[in-house]
């Protein structure tokens, strides 16, 4: 009950909120109003989240979460090419570190910066920041899912999804990307049914999804399912790439191993491996 009250409250406020003139609102009322945003992943919603941030901080530029909020921005929005990633991802880095300065005590600047530290591939400099998150807020849902698909990424998959069930355990409201986290965190346990459970519950929300449950379905020996999730797989990726740009790229396999930030070559391997048993091979 305690866990889900950080929720409660800020859902409560967002209600108070929503409807008032933007010229009106706060430092913090854009920060909540920016946070609603980041719940859709659309293009409109995250550049909506983009501005909620920035006119946070021109009315307070010490607000840690609107540093975090733009840091969110920008890995979560952009092109899908690799240079962009990797532009997108620096930002990402600067804007959580510079939240981490403002409030060292908020567990989000942690958990942030741990997560885009694992994707440039810094995991020991990750895991420093990401053990601080929990042991900084140990009961709250949005660190314990976050902090949990991290630690399975990182080589420990049994944490990371204990962590991630906890979270959504303790938040019967839980969303869409609490289902993403433990699916994934069951993929790198090699609990496929699980992952499939919890995957097909948000498909598509971002557009890595459907490699995941391709991977899983084909690891299930579910072979029509695997192929109709690597079909609308290549249907997302052919609506951002032409077939000869994906090809350059190096098919599919390659596009979705970009955001995969496993620690154990082993783990990159299984995802590749069950990528392939779902016909994503080529482009």
């Amino acid at each position: 009950i305690v866990a889900a009250i950080p929720v409660q409250v800020e859902q409560a406020e967002l209600e108070r909120v929503r409807h008032r003139e933007i010229w009106s609102l706060s430092a913090y009322e854009h920060c909540l109003r920016g946070r609603e945003y980041q719940r859709s992943t659309t293009y409109t919603s995250h550049a909506k989240a983009l501005e909620c941030f920035s006119r946070a901080l021109e009315q307070d530029p010490t607000l840690a979460a609107a540093h975090c909020g733009l840091a969110v921005c920008h890995i979560s929005t952009g092109g899908i090419a690799p240079l962009e990633e990797e532009q997108r991802r620096e930002k990402a880095i600067s804007y959580a570190q510079r939240a981490i300065e403002l409030d060292p005590l908020d567990p989000q600047g942690h958990w942030l910066l741990g997560m885009f530290l694992q994707m440039r591939r810094d995991f020991s400099g990750a895991r420093l920041h990401l053990d601080r998150a929990v042991m900084l807020s140990p009961g709250d849902v949005e660190t314990l899912g976050s902090t949990g698909l991290e630690y399975a990424y990182a080589g420990d998959p049994s944490r990371g999804i204990e962590q991630a069930e906890r979270s959504v355990r303790l938040n019967p409201c839980y969303p869409a990307v609490s289902v993403e986290q433990i699916g994934k965190a069951c993929f790198i346990g090699r609990r496929y049914e699980e992952a499939l459970f919890w995957l097909r519950q948000s498909p598509d929300r971002i557009r890595t999804n459907r490699g995941w449950l391709a991977a899983a379905a084909a690891y299930a020996g579910r072979a029509e399912e695997a192929a109709m999730h690597a079909r609308l797989m290549r249907a997302t990726l052919y609506q951002h790439l032409r077939e000869d740009q994906l090809r350059a790229m190096g098919g599919p396999i390659a596009w979705l191993r970009l955001p995969a930030r496993f620690h154990n070559p082993a783990d990159l391997e299984h995802y590749e491996h069950g990528l392939e048993m779902a016909g994503l091979a080529s482009a």
